[in-house]
């Protein structure tokens, strides 16, 4: 049986793509959820973080991979 390894450069690299895709994933995770709990928000919890019904709604509804933060100012 003949074994083939890794060249140790090409180890480092799968590790960090392992590292970059599972700290992806985890800010993916969070979003999903930080933005459902947003959307569960009443209109006085809302209020007291200066973001509207519409905001939350429209924040909530963005994809899970879209974690770029977005510019709320530039649709005042």
């Amino acid at each position: 049986m003949q074994t083939t390894t890794m060249p140790a450069g090409a180890l480092a690299t799968a590790t960090m793509h392992t590292l970059s895709f599972g700290a992806a994933l985890g800010r993916m995770l969070r979003a999903m959820r930080t933005r459902r709990q947003l959307a569960g928000l009443d209109d006085r919890m809302l209020a007291d973080l200066a973001i509207s019904r519409a905001d939350a709604m429209r924040e909530a509804r963005r994809a899970p991979w879209d974690t770029a933060p977005s510019d709320r100012r530039r649709r005042a």
